[in-house]
């Protein structure tokens, strides 16, 4: 079975159009950008920021079972998965060079459970585009939050979260573009 089908079941079949877009993404508009979007190599800090503040999230409050066991079972397959994820829902043709740099990997901290994806370096973009980001488990069998670590129009980083209902919420500066930083910086909320 594809990982796009074991993240998201019948949603990730591709060639469905806007139908599948919506599945994946919600009811979210979808992004537009420059002359990269749209059949041509991706855009990284838009493919970036359409898996961090829309398919993420949507998979995290629609399906956090499917979430959970991918990123447990399968981590090294979890960054690729929401990446190709996003060029579909950008039209736009996936680089596996590119792709190989959504990585994830889960965290154990003071009885935390972190999912986190690290997103490709960014460059210079009209595109706030993320550093991180992480579903957080303060329990087992807590409702997941999730949180963002990305550009800030001043130049440092922001930390920001989105809702079960869509809300992105910026919960002010962040700390440096580093996991630890980032772990320390959601549990010291």
């Amino acid at each position: 079975m594809g990982f796009m089908k074991r993240l998201f079941g019948n949603a990730g079949r591709p060639s469905q159009g806007e139908r599948d877009r919506k599945s994946l993404v919600g009811n979210a508009a979808p992004l537009t950008g420059g002359p990269l979007v749209g059949g041509g190599p991706p855009d990284v800090e838009l493919v970036s920021y359409t898996v961090a503040y829309q398919i993420l999230p949507h998979g995290i409050f629609n399906n956090v079972e499917k979430i959970n066991n991918l990123w447990r079972n399968e981590p090294d397959v979890a960054g690729h998965a929401l990446y190709q994820m996003a060029c579909q829902s950008l039209k736009t043709t996936p680089d596996e060079t590119i792709g190989s740099q959504f990585r994830a990997q889960v965290r154990e901290l003071e009885g935390h459970s972190f999912y986190i994806l690290e997103y490709p370096a960014p460059g210079e973009s009209a595109i706030p585009a993320p550093y991180l980001s992480c579903i957080h488990f303060e329990n087992s069998g807590s409702t997941p939050k999730f949180y963002i670590l990305g550009q800030s129009p001043m130049g440092d980083t922001t930390l920001r979260s989105v809702t079960g209902d869509g809300m992105n919420m910026n919960l002010g500066p962040g700390p440096e573009p580093a996991i630890d930083p980032f772990l320390r910086s959601i549990l010291d909320r």
